[in-house]
This record gives structure tokens, sequence and C-alpha cells, in this order.
């Protein structure tokens, strides 16, 4: 995450499969406030995060 960040433009999208079995990656969204995650938690999860700035 922290290598591809600084490649990405302001309105990028990470999604990210299988959300539920993957708790570093959402402790990473949460802490970096550029970031903005939306969750769908059917199943093993959705989760798509957007660069805001």
């Amino acid at each position: 995450m922290n290598k591809l960040l600084p490649l990405m433009r302001p309105g990028g999208l990470i999604p990210a499969h299988n959300f539920g079995m993957a708790s570093d990656y959402d402790k990473m969204v949460k802490a970096n406030p550029a970031l903005e995650t939306l969750y769908y938690m059917d199943g093993e999860g959705l989760g798509i995060t957007l660069k805001k700035h």
C-alpha cells in the first residue's frame, strides 16, 4: 500500500475483495486521512478505497 499511494492520482480507487480476511489492509486505510473507504460486507466483503488528495 505504501508504494502504491504515491503513484495514485487524487480520485483513484483501490478495490479490495475478501475484505473480511484483510485486517491489516483495513487498519492501513483507516489510519490514512487521505483515504476514504466504503464497505460492502456481504460474504467475505468488498472494500472500495478512494484517494481524496
